[in-house]
Protein backbone atom coordinates (compact mmCIF):
# COMPACT_ATOMS: atom_id res chain seq x y z
CA UNK A 1 0.00 0.00 0.00
CA UNK A 2 2.84 2.23 1.15
CA UNK A 3 4.61 1.28 -2.05
CA UNK A 4 1.30 2.18 -4.34
CA UNK A 5 1.12 5.76 -2.19
CA UNK A 6 4.75 6.77 -3.34
CA UNK A 7 4.06 5.47 -6.51
CA UNK A 8 1.31 7.96 -7.51
CA UNK A 9 2.97 10.61 -5.39
CA UNK A 10 6.15 10.14 -7.44
CA UNK A 11 4.98 9.72 -10.70
CA UNK A 12 1.30 11.91 -10.57
CA UNK A 13 2.74 14.64 -12.15
CA UNK A 14 4.33 12.95 -15.26
CA UNK A 15 1.23 10.61 -15.89
CA UNK A 16 -1.20 13.51 -15.54
CA UNK A 17 0.96 15.08 -18.34
CA UNK A 18 0.95 12.28 -20.30
CA UNK A 19 -2.65 12.47 -20.40
CA UNK A 20 -2.93 16.19 -20.76
CA UNK A 21 -1.13 15.76 -23.87
CA UNK A 22 -3.20 13.27 -24.78
CA UNK A 23 -6.19 14.86 -24.78
CA UNK A 24 -4.50 18.02 -26.43
CA UNK A 25 -3.88 15.36 -29.68
CA UNK A 26 -7.02 13.83 -29.63
CA UNK A 27 -8.50 17.61 -30.12
CA UNK A 28 -6.51 18.48 -32.36
CA UNK A 29 -6.98 15.73 -34.66
CA UNK A 30 -10.39 16.11 -34.53
CA UNK A 31 -10.39 19.54 -35.29
CA UNK A 32 -8.90 18.62 -38.18
CA UNK A 33 -7.49 22.27 -39.66
CA UNK A 34 -10.05 24.69 -38.42
CA UNK A 35 -8.29 25.25 -35.07
CA UNK A 36 -4.86 24.69 -34.47
CA UNK A 37 -4.00 23.48 -31.18
CA UNK A 38 -0.05 23.37 -31.06
CA UNK A 39 0.39 26.16 -28.54
CA UNK A 40 -0.95 24.09 -26.41
CA UNK A 41 0.90 21.15 -26.52
CA UNK A 42 3.47 23.87 -24.58
CA UNK A 43 1.23 23.96 -21.75
CA UNK A 44 1.88 20.41 -20.14
CA UNK A 45 5.16 20.81 -20.78
CA UNK A 46 5.71 23.70 -18.69
CA UNK A 47 4.02 22.87 -16.07
CA UNK A 48 5.83 19.88 -15.82
CA UNK A 49 9.48 21.25 -16.21
CA UNK A 50 8.55 23.41 -12.95
CA UNK A 51 7.70 20.19 -11.06
CA UNK A 52 10.57 19.24 -8.08
CA UNK A 53 10.88 15.71 -9.50
CA UNK A 54 11.07 16.77 -12.99
CA UNK A 55 13.87 15.13 -14.57
CA UNK A 56 15.47 15.67 -17.78
CA UNK A 57 14.86 12.19 -18.98
CA UNK A 58 11.10 12.85 -18.28
CA UNK A 59 10.91 16.26 -20.12
CA UNK A 60 12.36 14.74 -23.40
CA UNK A 61 9.89 12.01 -23.23
CA UNK A 62 7.06 14.55 -22.46
CA UNK A 63 8.30 16.83 -25.39
CA UNK A 64 9.00 13.21 -27.75
CA UNK A 65 5.29 12.85 -27.11
CA UNK A 66 3.91 15.94 -27.61
CA UNK A 67 5.69 16.04 -31.12
CA UNK A 68 4.52 12.62 -32.17
CA UNK A 69 0.56 13.55 -31.22
CA UNK A 70 1.30 16.66 -33.67
CA UNK A 71 2.53 15.22 -36.37
CA UNK A 72 -0.11 12.44 -36.44
CA UNK A 73 -2.37 15.57 -36.29
CA UNK A 74 -1.07 17.53 -39.02
CA UNK A 75 -0.01 14.87 -40.95
CA UNK A 76 -3.96 13.65 -40.93
CA UNK A 77 -5.29 16.59 -41.71
CA UNK A 78 -3.04 18.79 -44.01
CA UNK A 79 -1.33 17.95 -47.36
CA UNK A 80 2.36 18.83 -48.31
CA UNK A 81 3.25 19.03 -51.41
CA UNK A 82 6.87 16.82 -49.92
CA UNK A 83 6.67 14.32 -47.21
CA UNK A 84 9.65 15.93 -45.46
CA UNK A 85 8.01 19.15 -44.76
CA UNK A 86 5.74 17.42 -42.23
CA UNK A 87 8.50 16.41 -40.34
CA UNK A 88 10.66 19.01 -40.60
CA UNK A 89 8.08 21.23 -39.22
CA UNK A 90 8.06 18.24 -36.41
CA UNK A 91 11.41 18.65 -35.51
CA UNK A 92 11.38 22.59 -35.35
CA UNK A 93 8.36 21.97 -32.80
CA UNK A 94 10.31 19.24 -31.00
CA UNK A 95 13.21 21.94 -30.46
CA UNK A 96 10.86 24.11 -29.58
CA UNK A 97 9.29 22.26 -26.79
CA UNK A 98 13.12 21.08 -25.64
CA UNK A 99 13.96 24.82 -25.51
CA UNK A 100 10.71 25.57 -23.18
CA UNK A 101 11.12 22.39 -21.45
CA UNK A 102 14.65 22.74 -20.35
CA UNK A 103 14.92 25.75 -20.18
CA UNK A 104 11.73 26.06 -17.09
CA UNK A 105 13.48 23.45 -15.27
CA UNK A 106 16.49 25.47 -15.26
CA UNK A 107 14.63 27.98 -13.97
CA UNK A 108 13.10 26.01 -11.39
CA UNK A 109 16.00 24.40 -10.10
CA UNK A 110 17.85 27.79 -9.32
CA UNK A 111 14.88 29.08 -7.83
CA UNK A 112 15.30 26.31 -5.30
CA UNK A 113 18.62 26.06 -4.76
CA UNK A 114 18.26 30.46 -3.82
CA UNK A 115 15.28 29.81 -1.38
CA UNK A 116 17.47 26.69 0.14
CA UNK A 117 20.18 29.13 0.44
CA UNK A 118 18.25 31.76 1.75
CA UNK A 119 16.78 29.52 4.08
CA UNK A 120 20.55 28.57 5.33
CA UNK A 121 21.48 32.07 5.63
CA UNK A 122 18.70 32.64 7.84
CA UNK A 123 19.40 29.48 9.85
CA UNK A 124 23.18 30.70 10.10
CA UNK A 125 22.07 34.34 11.51
CA UNK A 126 20.23 32.98 13.22
CA UNK A 127 22.32 30.77 15.42
CA UNK A 128 25.15 33.60 14.82
CA UNK A 129 22.36 35.82 17.14
CA UNK A 130 22.58 32.92 19.51
CA UNK A 131 26.09 33.16 19.21
CA UNK A 132 26.80 36.66 19.84
CA UNK A 133 23.93 36.72 22.68
CA UNK A 134 25.35 33.49 24.54
CA UNK A 135 28.62 35.00 24.73
CA UNK A 136 27.47 38.94 25.88
CA UNK A 137 25.63 36.92 28.84
CA UNK A 138 28.48 34.79 29.63
CA UNK A 139 30.73 38.02 29.60
CA UNK A 140 28.51 40.16 31.11
CA UNK A 141 27.87 38.50 34.13
CA UNK A 142 31.93 37.68 35.75
CA UNK A 143 32.23 41.77 34.58
CA UNK A 144 29.43 42.27 36.91
CA UNK A 145 31.21 40.44 39.75
CA UNK A 146 34.66 41.94 38.81
CA UNK A 147 32.74 45.67 39.39
CA UNK A 148 31.20 44.82 42.44
CA UNK A 149 33.94 43.04 43.81
CA UNK A 150 36.56 46.25 43.08
CA UNK A 151 33.28 48.49 43.75
CA UNK A 152 33.06 47.04 47.57
CA UNK A 153 36.86 47.40 48.17
CA UNK A 154 36.90 50.82 46.42
CA UNK A 155 33.85 52.38 48.74
CA UNK A 156 34.97 50.31 52.15
CA UNK A 157 38.69 50.30 52.52
CA UNK A 158 38.33 48.26 55.75
CA UNK A 159 37.10 45.29 53.68
CA UNK A 160 40.08 44.20 53.21
CA UNK A 161 40.63 43.56 56.72
CA UNK A 162 36.91 41.61 57.41
CA UNK A 163 38.13 39.63 54.48
CA UNK A 164 41.37 37.54 53.56
CA UNK A 165 42.92 39.76 50.79
CA UNK A 166 44.28 36.61 49.51
CA UNK A 167 40.60 35.54 48.83
CA UNK A 168 39.53 38.80 46.66
CA UNK A 169 42.32 38.54 44.92
CA UNK A 170 42.13 35.10 43.99
CA UNK A 171 38.42 35.89 43.09
CA UNK A 172 39.55 38.43 41.19
CA UNK A 173 41.86 36.51 39.48
CA UNK A 174 40.00 33.55 38.70
CA UNK A 175 37.04 35.66 37.39
CA UNK A 176 39.42 37.62 34.72
CA UNK A 177 40.83 34.23 33.83
CA UNK A 178 37.63 33.25 32.85
CA UNK A 179 37.37 35.89 31.16
CA UNK A 180 40.03 35.44 29.14
CA UNK A 181 39.48 31.87 28.43
CA UNK A 182 35.96 32.71 26.75
CA UNK A 183 38.07 35.90 24.44
CA UNK A 184 40.44 33.48 23.19
CA UNK A 185 37.78 31.06 22.81
CA UNK A 186 36.04 33.49 20.80
CA UNK A 187 39.03 34.73 18.74
CA UNK A 188 39.87 31.09 18.01
CA UNK A 189 36.70 30.58 16.63
CA UNK A 190 36.55 33.55 14.36
CA UNK A 191 39.71 32.56 12.84
CA UNK A 192 38.40 28.85 11.95
CA UNK A 193 35.20 29.58 10.95
CA UNK A 194 36.87 32.55 8.65
CA UNK A 195 38.95 29.61 7.43
CA UNK A 196 42.17 31.61 8.67
CA UNK A 197 43.48 28.54 10.85
CA UNK A 198 47.20 28.13 9.57
CA UNK A 199 48.63 24.82 10.75
CA UNK A 200 52.88 25.40 11.22
CA UNK A 201 53.37 21.56 11.18
CA UNK A 202 56.73 20.65 12.59
CA UNK A 203 58.26 16.97 12.78
CA UNK A 204 59.20 15.74 16.49
CA UNK A 205 58.23 12.67 19.08
CA UNK A 206 54.66 12.51 19.56
CA UNK A 207 55.20 10.53 22.83
CA UNK A 208 58.03 12.99 24.19
CA UNK A 209 55.62 15.86 23.35
CA UNK A 210 52.56 13.88 25.45
CA UNK A 211 54.94 13.43 27.79
CA UNK A 212 55.62 17.42 28.18
CA UNK A 213 51.80 18.21 28.19
CA UNK A 214 51.30 15.74 30.90
CA UNK A 215 53.64 16.87 33.17
CA UNK A 216 52.19 20.37 33.21
CA UNK A 217 48.89 18.96 33.63
CA UNK A 218 50.07 16.89 36.47
CA UNK A 219 50.31 20.38 38.49
CA UNK A 220 47.04 21.63 37.26
CA UNK A 221 45.25 18.36 38.01
CA UNK A 222 47.28 18.03 41.30
CA UNK A 223 45.23 20.77 43.23
CA UNK A 224 42.27 18.20 43.04
CA UNK A 225 44.75 15.50 44.09
CA UNK A 226 44.00 13.75 40.59
CA UNK A 227 47.21 12.20 38.97
CA UNK A 228 47.52 11.53 35.62
CA UNK A 229 48.34 8.07 34.17
CA UNK A 230 50.01 7.49 30.74
CA UNK A 231 51.01 4.25 28.94
CA UNK A 232 51.54 3.80 25.03
CA UNK A 233 51.84 0.43 22.65
CA UNK A 234 55.43 2.35 21.45
CA UNK A 235 58.31 3.81 22.93
CA UNK A 236 58.61 7.08 20.08
CA UNK A 237 56.48 8.08 17.05
CA UNK A 238 57.52 10.44 14.81
CA UNK A 239 54.77 12.57 13.12
CA UNK A 240 54.23 16.53 11.97
CA UNK A 241 51.83 18.24 13.60
CA UNK A 242 51.31 22.02 15.10
CA UNK A 243 52.67 21.65 18.43
CA UNK A 244 50.54 25.09 19.43
CA UNK A 245 47.33 23.84 18.44
CA UNK A 246 47.97 19.89 19.78
CA UNK A 247 49.20 21.39 22.73
CA UNK A 248 45.40 23.11 23.18
CA UNK A 249 43.54 20.14 22.42
CA UNK A 250 45.34 17.97 24.96
CA UNK A 251 45.38 20.39 28.00
CA UNK A 252 41.50 21.08 27.01
CA UNK A 253 40.31 17.43 27.08
CA UNK A 254 42.95 16.98 30.23
CA UNK A 255 41.10 20.15 32.10
CA UNK A 256 37.37 18.62 31.08
CA UNK A 257 38.24 15.51 32.68
CA UNK A 258 39.77 17.01 35.80
CA UNK A 259 36.68 19.20 36.00
CA UNK A 260 34.85 16.13 36.38
CA UNK A 261 36.45 13.99 38.16
CA UNK A 262 36.30 13.16 42.18
CA UNK A 263 39.01 14.65 44.05
CA UNK A 264 42.06 12.13 44.70
CA UNK A 265 40.79 10.08 41.67
CA UNK A 266 42.76 9.01 38.43
CA UNK A 267 42.69 9.96 34.56
CA UNK A 268 44.66 7.70 32.41
CA UNK A 269 46.09 8.90 28.89
CA UNK A 270 46.45 6.22 26.65
CA UNK A 271 48.57 6.83 23.25
CA UNK A 272 48.05 3.56 20.33
CA UNK A 273 50.10 3.97 17.70
CA UNK A 274 50.31 1.90 13.69
CA UNK A 275 51.97 2.65 10.79
CA UNK A 276 49.09 4.69 9.82
CA UNK A 277 47.81 6.61 12.92
CA UNK A 278 47.90 7.58 16.30
CA UNK A 279 45.05 7.52 18.54
CA UNK A 280 44.64 9.19 21.84
CA UNK A 281 42.76 8.55 24.78
CA UNK A 282 41.91 10.26 27.45
CA UNK A 283 40.31 8.71 30.04
CA UNK A 284 38.20 9.80 33.16
CA UNK A 285 36.22 8.06 35.95
CA UNK A 286 33.90 10.99 37.02
CA UNK A 287 30.10 11.64 36.47
CA UNK A 288 29.68 10.86 32.70
CA UNK A 289 27.46 11.78 30.53
CA UNK A 290 24.26 11.17 28.62
CA UNK A 291 23.72 8.97 25.27
CA UNK A 292 21.88 11.73 24.11
CA UNK A 293 23.87 14.70 24.66
CA UNK A 294 27.18 13.03 23.45
CA UNK A 295 25.98 14.30 19.84
CA UNK A 296 26.10 17.71 20.89
CA UNK A 297 29.35 18.34 22.73
CA UNK A 298 31.23 19.48 19.99
CA UNK A 299 28.90 22.21 18.85
CA UNK A 300 29.39 25.83 20.00
CA UNK A 301 28.48 26.92 23.32
CA UNK A 302 27.42 23.16 24.11
CA UNK A 303 27.04 22.21 27.93
CA UNK A 304 25.49 19.25 29.02
CA UNK A 305 23.27 18.55 32.20
CA UNK A 306 26.65 17.12 33.92
CA UNK A 307 28.22 19.04 36.61
CA UNK A 308 31.90 19.40 37.42
CA UNK A 309 32.71 18.03 40.90
CA UNK A 310 33.96 21.44 42.47
CA UNK A 311 31.50 24.22 40.34
CA UNK A 312 34.61 24.31 37.72
CA UNK A 313 33.67 26.60 35.43
CA UNK A 314 33.34 25.99 31.65
CA UNK A 315 32.43 28.37 28.41
CA UNK A 316 31.11 25.42 26.33
CA UNK A 317 33.90 26.54 23.03
CA UNK A 318 36.50 24.33 23.78
CA UNK A 319 35.51 20.82 22.28
CA UNK A 320 33.52 22.60 19.53
CA UNK A 321 37.47 24.06 19.09
CA UNK A 322 38.85 20.92 19.50
CA UNK A 323 37.08 18.99 17.07
CA UNK A 324 38.30 21.95 14.35
CA UNK A 325 41.81 21.43 15.24
CA UNK A 326 41.73 17.72 14.73
CA UNK A 327 39.81 18.06 11.43
CA UNK A 328 42.38 20.47 10.34
CA UNK A 329 44.86 17.58 11.20
CA UNK A 330 43.08 15.04 8.94
CA UNK A 331 41.75 13.28 11.98
CA UNK A 332 38.78 12.26 14.11
CA UNK A 333 38.02 12.57 17.33
CA UNK A 334 35.00 10.88 19.64
CA UNK A 335 33.39 10.32 22.81
CA UNK A 336 32.17 7.30 24.81
CA UNK A 337 30.70 7.94 28.03
CA UNK A 338 27.95 6.06 30.45
CA UNK A 339 26.62 8.28 33.42
CA UNK A 340 28.63 7.59 36.71
CA UNK A 341 31.11 5.56 35.46
CA UNK A 342 33.49 7.85 33.11
CA UNK A 343 34.04 9.32 29.72
CA UNK A 344 36.76 8.79 26.66
CA UNK A 345 37.62 11.52 24.93
CA UNK A 346 39.77 9.87 21.90
CA UNK A 347 41.18 11.34 18.38
CA UNK A 348 42.89 10.31 15.86
CA UNK A 349 45.85 11.63 13.88
CA UNK A 350 47.40 10.33 10.42
CA UNK A 351 51.12 9.49 10.60
CA UNK A 352 52.39 12.23 7.96
CA UNK A 353 56.50 13.20 7.08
Amino acid sequence: MKFAQSFISKFKPLVLSYLSVGVIGIMDYNTTSDFSFSIFYIIPIALFALQRRATLRSIVLLCVLSTIFWFISDYSNRSYPHFLFPIWNSLVRLCIFLLIGITLRKYSEGTREQEELNGRLQQLNEEKNRFIGIAAHDLRSPMGMIINLTGLLKNDPQLAEKHSIQDLFAALHQISQNNLNLINNLLDIAKIESGKIELHRVECDYIAFMKEQLEYNQLVAGNKEITIAFTSNVASVHTSFDRSYLTQVINNLISNAVKFSNRGSAIHVNVLANPAQIRTEVIDFGRGIKQEEQRLLFNYFQKTSTTSTEGERSTGLGLAIVKKVIQSHQGNIGVSSQPNQGSTFYFTLPILP
